[in-house]
């Protein structure tokens, strides 16, 4: 079997597990990760699309005082297991 998330997505997600209290950004969930706003902006891309047995794990949320939309977690993102495994295809 096969990780459902890259080691980056394991890295933003776990960190915006952690940091649930925390309005984040693509830049302040760069600047805390270490990854590159870029590959975090294609990282929460992919989480906010709809996961096979997860459904969508992030929403963008625009709040005011923010420039760009907050990153939020969806009640299957604050349990998502990072180190869940992708199903096995049947034959």
């Amino acid at each position: 079997m096969a990780d459902m998330f890259s080691e980056n997505s394991k890295t933003v997600l776990e960190y915006l597990q952690d940091n649930q209290d925390v309005e984040q950004t693509s830049e302040t969930i760069a600047e805390g990760t270490g990854l590159a706003e870029k590959s975090v902006n294609g990282i929460l891309t992919a989480l906010q699309r709809e996961i096979s047995g997860h459904g969508q794990l992030i929403q963008r949320v625009e709040v005011e005082g923010f420039k760009k939309k907050v990153i939020k977690l969806t009640p299957e993102g604050r349990k998502a297991d990072i180190n869940a495994q992708k199903p096995e295809k049947s034959e």
